[in-house]
């Protein structure tokens, strides 16, 4: 009983040298520190015998381990006098000399009782009493539920656990100027952004950036320029109004009917090309519209009715004042028109990574990339990603992957893929101000403009416009011209060559024959341009053998096809070597014909043959021509031969001569 009576002694010692005089066992909502009371950690065994834990508070197992870890000190050993001035281990010393006090003789009872600590001793009939001393019992319950302890919170009473074993009650909510306790939030109360009284997580913030509806986050930047001093005076001397077709009256700017003269505001000093300018005009609308212009920009429309309430923001491209122009029934009344120029600083916001919008963005002034893409969302058709704030339903979507599509008003006007532009049936034309490109039906393009004439070309070559080739299809009244056309640099000569396919042919529609028509009738066409011209060289190169007689193919009929015309042009007679005479024939089949023209002499002089019914072939004198021709053959192609003859001297032996042959052809 004596140990025990000692123990307790001890922990007196130590909670009152903490500074617990009346209860060993206070409680207090905040932690324990070196200058206020309060709660604390309990040490470890291991945290007790290090000695180096400043914050957690000891229980007995924790002295013991901590006293056992004292150099010299056995976990078996005796307290006794030894101790007494044991300068190997000075702590020693200090534990005796703190309880010799008591046990005088050292035997391990208690010899002297202060009479100070007797008179705080704890007599048995304290014990449980209503409002007495708590005591321990077999479970060490600190407070047996004194009156004076209570779970709901209570001026000067000691608090104790609720039903749940908490004391939450007794902990004031925290607020703007309250420390206290706090309830985590939800992600979707985070997203919506209306509570306040609650604390977000990491977690809450990760959902907040996932939801793209919020404004919590993702809320909208403003950055607007201060704009400089007043550049128009709003007095009758700010503005040219004569009085009649403008008034200006009462600070109120009014235009009156039944003219469309236009009204000026000086603006004071010139404006900067390049700078912006914030306009405000506000006023009533009356009846129509008028519009403005400043600095060579036009502005937002002036309405015809209800409030007018402007902010536009113009970038100069001309020193120019503002110049007001209404409609004919325009009546707007307009109590201010003001201009300000912008800093070049002040307002700009500059972000130094990503910037994401989940809301339609609107730039009064410009937007500037130092680098990076601008990204747009998808869009549709009704709410095109690229718009304009006065026209939300007109810009720019991606229709599909890689297919961006033009709107107008909410409906396509143009989509472009891989290099291809196209535009839907509902566009009227493509317009270049002086000519218009239009879909006049399915499968069918124009180029028109009123009653002014329009001409195609087409280049062959282009140095410049006083330097090319090309073909023209030009229109006037009454006419359409099919012309080749040149300059300068250009081919002097230019052939139009007309080249039906197959057994196509060139026709010309405008024959004055009327067509038959009825059963059995059928049509096969209206007039064609079947009468060709044509005309090849061939040198003495092209005869040159090893003997007197050499024929060769200058053209090919196709079937159906008549000749009606033969020339030979020798423009250089034939001589060479021994060669002492020499004659040309031209005719069908084999060298040495002559069914179209007679044999002829090319070695005296240049020669045209086929002026004289003479100089004719067989086959294509007056005696002999059926329908004014020869017709070789209806079903199959026909060769055309010309063969030099040569006496004295073979064609090799030729060093000079040209003729130019012309068949003038029908073909059915």
């Amino acid at each position: 009983m004596k140990k025990l009576s000692l123990f307790l002694v001890l922990i007196f010692l130590v909670f009152s040298s903490l500074g617990y005089a009346s209860s060993p066992f206070p409680l207090a909502p905040g932690e324990a520190s070196e200058t206020e009371k309060g709660t604390s950690e309990r040490a470890t065994t291991v945290e007790a015998a290090a000695g180096t834990d400043t914050e957690r508070y000891v229980t007995p197992a924790g002295l013991a381990a901590g006293i056992a870890a004292i150099s010299g000190i056995g976990a078996n050993e005796t307290y006794g006098s030894g101790w007494n001035a044991d300068t190997g281990v000075p702590e020693k010393d200090d534990i005796y000399d703190y309880l010799h006090l008591l046990d005088t003789n050292d035997d391990g009872d208690i010899d002297v009782i202060d009479a100070t600590l007797w008179a705080l001793k704890i007599s048995l009939s304290e014990k449980a009493a209503a409002s007495g001393v708590a005591s321990l019992d077999a479970s060490s319950l600190v407070v047996q539920n004194p009156t004076n302890a209570t779970a709901t919170p209570t001026a000067s009473k000691i608090p104790i656990a609720d039903g749940s074993g908490k004391l939450d009650g007794w902990i004031s909510a925290a607020t703007e100027t309250v420390v206290g306790k706090a309830e985590l939030a939800t992600d979707a109360e985070t997203v919506t952004g209306t509570a306040t009284d609650k604390v977000t997580t990491p977690a809450n913030i990760a959902a907040l950036n996932a939801d793209s509806t919020t404004d919590l986050i993702k809320r909208n930047i403003t950055a607007k320029a201060t704009p400089g001093t007043e550049l128009i005076t709003w007095t009758d001397a700010g503005w040219n109004e004569d009085g009649a077709t403008w008034t200006f009256a009462a600070s109120t700017l009014t235009h009156v009917t039944g003219n469309v003269t236009a009204v000026t505001g000086t603006v004071t000093g010139a404006l900067a090309v390049g700078t912006t300018y914030r306009v405000i005009i506000t006023g009533t609308g009356g009846t129509a519209t008028a519009t403005y212009t400043l600095g060579g920009c036009t502005g937002t429309t002036i309405a015809a009715s209800g409030a007018i309430a402007i902010e536009d923001y113009l970038t100069a491209t001309a020193d120019s004042e503002l110049v007001i122009t209404p409609a004919n029934t325009c009546t707007v009344a307009l109590t201010l028109v003001s201009v300000k120029a912008l800093t070049d600083a002040t307002g700009d916001a500059t972000i130094q990574g990503n910037l994401n919008v989940y809301s339609p963005a609107t730039f009064s002034s410009s937007l500037t990339l130092s680098r990076g893409q601008v990204l747009l969302s998808n869009g549709t058709l009704a709410a095109p990603s690229l718009a304009f704030a006065s026209d939300p339903n007109s810009g720019m979507y991606l229709l599909w992957d890689a297919y961006p599509a033009i709107v107008q008003d909410g409906t396509e006007v143009a989509r472009f893929h891989t290099g291809i532009i196209t535009l839907p049936s509902t566009v009227a034309g493509i317009v270049f101000y002086d000519s218009t490109l239009v879909r006049d039906a399915d499968n069918i393009l124009a180029q028109r403009n009123s009653t002014n004439a329009q001409a195609y070309r087409l280049y062959a070559t282009y140095v410049s416009d006083t330097s090319y080739e090309r073909l023209g299809i030009n229109t006037a009244a009454g006419s359409i011209t099919l012309a080749a056309e040149t300059l300068d640099a250009g081919t002097d000569n230019i052939d139009i060559i007309l080249t039906p396919a197959g057994t196509g042919q060139v026709k010309n529609t405008a024959a004055n024959i009327t067509v038959g028509s009825g059963t059995g009738i059928t049509v096969n066409s209206t007039g064609n341009l079947n009468r060709q011209v044509y005309q090849v060289t061939t040198t003495y190169d092209a005869y040159t053998d090893i003997d007197t007689t050499k024929g060769i193919v200058i053209a090919t009929l196709p079937a159906k096809t008549k000749l009606v015309g033969v020339y030979a042009d020798t423009t250089t007679k034939y001589l060479g070597g021994a060669v002492n005479a020499a004659t040309l024939e031209v005719g069908i089949t084999a060298e040495g014909a002559a069914e179209i023209l007679a044999a002829h002499n090319v070695f005296t002089a240049a020669i045209l043959s086929g002026l004289a019914d003479a100089e004719m072939g067989t086959s294509m004198t007056r005696a002999a021509a059926i329908q004014g021709g020869y017709l070789p053959s209806w079903t199959g192609t026909t060769a055309i031969y010309a063969t030099i003859d040569t006496t004295a001297g073979n064609l090799n032996a030729l060093t000079q001569g040209v003729t130019v042959f012309y068949l003038v052809t029908e073909r059915f």
